[in-house]
């Protein structure tokens, strides 16, 4: 399975629709993020973070953007079916909590880029 594949297109579609299940999926998928933002920051407090890290941190957000993976999928961007927002808007919200350290400047619901 993959991120442009019919199936895959499918599958969200479906959590979309079934509610719970795609409340669980955004719940796990947020609080991932959440502790990755809560690692990274302490990290960076404790002196523990080498040359390079928050450069790959974020090249990791940006090549898992929504936007880009439908470019690579079917090739047509339609940010109505985003899961998981753009490469753009991962990278800032990643650097929003690592900046503050705080979860609660994270939320992308009253938030603005």
């Amino acid at each position: 399975m993959s991120p442009g594949d019919p199936e895959t297109a499918a599958r969200v579609a479906t959590f979309r629709d079934s509610g719970e299940e795609w409340r669980r999926l955004f719940a796990e998928m947020f609080g991932t993020f959440l502790l990755v933002v809560a690692w990274a920051h302490s990290t960076y407090e404790r002196n523990l973070l080498e040359p390079g890290d928050l450069d790959e941190a974020l090249a990791a957000a940006g090549a898992a953007g929504d936007d880009l993976l439908q470019q690579l999928g079917p090739g047509q961007v339609e940010p109505e079916k985003w899961t998981y927002g753009s490469s753009a808007q991962r990278q800032q919200w990643l650097v929003t909590g690592f900046d503050s350290g705080r979860p609660a400047d994270c939320n992308t619901f009253t938030g603005s880029i």
